[in-house]
């Protein structure tokens, strides 16, 4: 039979679990606007019954409950779908970086415009039809020069903001990898920490939260899968490039194992562009050092936009030395005014090496325009005949080899389409996956997010249980408070 205190415990059990539940409500709703919070509940259970089966139980018939108890403080998650938003980040980090590299390289171009390249060029075979017209001209010579310095010095410009883009993107990968790095070691250290404290039966909700929020940054920078362990860790494997078979195979590495973290490091030589690798070093001893497979997230959208600038750069030096070569080409046959044979000069000058960055009006047409070889004979009373000035602006209708058979004009417009196309791609797929990101984050805070109203009335819900045990508590004194009075 149970004693006379009985019930006082019974209803002391439920003021505890009561009043656990009010301070976890009142811990969900001071962390409303907290980012990455989860919405936590409180899993009551019912305590053992008495008396528990045995030989030696008290009489009487069934069983008497004991009251309650909160058996866990539970976030409010759904797994499924933070694989799925993390899957999504990478796509989103990647489209993001794409789109603002291609807006920069489609703003230094300024395609279609009055201060864009094509008018330039317009202008700059106008000045060689003009001059095909009137070779004597000095002030249309000195027109054409104006122009083609212009014309190089535009190239010129063009090929150091390429330059300036593409080493920015190498600054940024270097900065993406510092905080790949920072955020595995702080999850690292989450990690311990949860292991500790799961391990004493606990439950480390808001520092879950804290590695979940830390998981959702590190996906917008890189592609990786996870894993939890039976003891609450977090092992984050990425894959990499295993040389030391033949043929290099892709293996799965850990970047974070537990407490341990293995670091990225991101190698670039500006001398050698393209060879910039990403680097995982496993601690040893021996050390082994592998290549990163980068395949999504924020490195895998600067990878991809660094191989767009160089394609680009690369384009464009193959734009400027073939006009050069050409235009030099005709030039050298002709004669300048007055004079009695071929100039044999060139036009443009360039380094082999980088001709867009290096190209240049030649010095000595620079200092005395009257050294552009215009004529195809030697003058007579000074004049040239102009036809060398007309198959150099012929020259913008041809298709030329080292151009692929096109055109100088249809070549730079090819170009700057391939931009323009590029660049519109990263804005829609950013656009997109912006708003599929959007609508996840919606569905998960549909679930984990704190509800003002919700918490409210679960707030009433469990002061209005409390108020009942504590009113079952002074029943049970009034009720032994009668009992006593017996005496009297």
């Amino acid at each position: 039979m149970s004693g006379t205190f009985f019930g006082f415990n019974t209803a002391l059990r439920g003021l505890f679990a009561q009043q656990k539940a009010i301070n976890t409500t009142a811990h969900n709703i001071a962390n409303a606007n907290t980012p990455g919070f989860t919405r936590q509940q409180a899993i009551m259970e019912t305590t053992a019954p008495f008396p528990l089966p045995s030989l030696n139980r008290p009489g009487g018939a069934g069983q008497l409950g004991t009251g309650v108890d909160v058996a866990e403080i539970r976030r409010i998650r759904d797994l499924f779908l933070d694989k799925q938003i993390r899957a999504e980040l990478q796509s989103l980090g990647r489209y993001e970086e794409e789109w603002k590299t291609m807006g920069q390289v489609e703003t230094i171009f300024m395609e279609p415009g009055d201060t864009g390249l094509s008018k330039i060029f317009d202008d700059f075979w106008q000045a060689w039809s003009e001059l095909s017209k009137n070779a004597e001209n000095s002030p249309i010579r000195t027109s054409l020069k104006e122009l083609s310095v212009t014309l190089a010095d535009n190239l010129n410009h063009l090929a150091r903001q390429l330059d300036t883009v593409y080493n920015d993107l190498n600054q940024v990968a270097a900065i993406r990898v510092s905080e790949i790095n920072a955020i595995t070691n702080k999850i690292a250290s989450l990690n311990g920490q949860i292991e500790a404290i799961q391990a004493a039966g606990d439950q480390p909700n808001d520092l879950r939260d804290q590695r979940d929020a830390l998981l959702d940054d590190l996906a917008k920078i890189i592609d990786y899968s996870y894993e939890e362990t039976n003891t609450g860790s977090i092992n984050i494997q990425i894959n990499v490039l295993d040389n030391s078979v033949s043929p290099p195979s892709e293996q799965a590495v850990n970047l974070v194992d537990g407490n341990i973290v293995n670091l990225l490091s991101f190698s670039d030589d500006p001398a050698i562009k393209g060879d910039e690798k990403l680097q995982l070093t496993v601690a040893g001893p021996p050390d082994v050092v592998y290549q990163v497979v980068v395949k999504n997230g924020q490195m895998k959208g600067l990878e991809n936009t660094r191989q767009n600038v160089n394609k680009y750069r690369e384009d464009l030096n193959t734009l400027v030395s073939t006009l050069a070569d050409e235009i030099n080409k005709l030039h050298q046959t002709g004669y300048s005014l007055g004079a009695t044979a071929p100039s044999g000069i060139n036009f443009f000058e360039y380094d082999a090496t980088d001709p867009a960055l290096t190209i240049s009006l030649n010095s000595a047409i620079a200092s005395d325009v009257s050294m552009i070889a215009a004529s195809s004979t030697p003058g007579s009373d000074n004049k040239g005949d102009g036809e060398i000035a007309l198959q150099i602006y012929q020259l913008s209708r041809t298709a030329l080899d080292g151009l692929g058979k096109s055109t100088i004009g249809n070549y730079y417009k090819n170009f700057i389409s391939s931009i323009g196309v590029t660049a519109n791609a990263a804005k829609t797929n950013e656009f997109n996956q912006q708003a599929l990101v959007d609508q996840l984050n919606g569905r998960k805070e549909s679930v984990s997010g704190v509800s003002i109203d919700e918490e409210m009335a679960n707030m009433m819900m469990f002061q209005r249980s409390y108020e009942a045990a504590a009113k079952i508590i002074t029943t049970l004194d009034e009720m032994i408070q009668t009992v006593l009075g017996l005496k009297r």
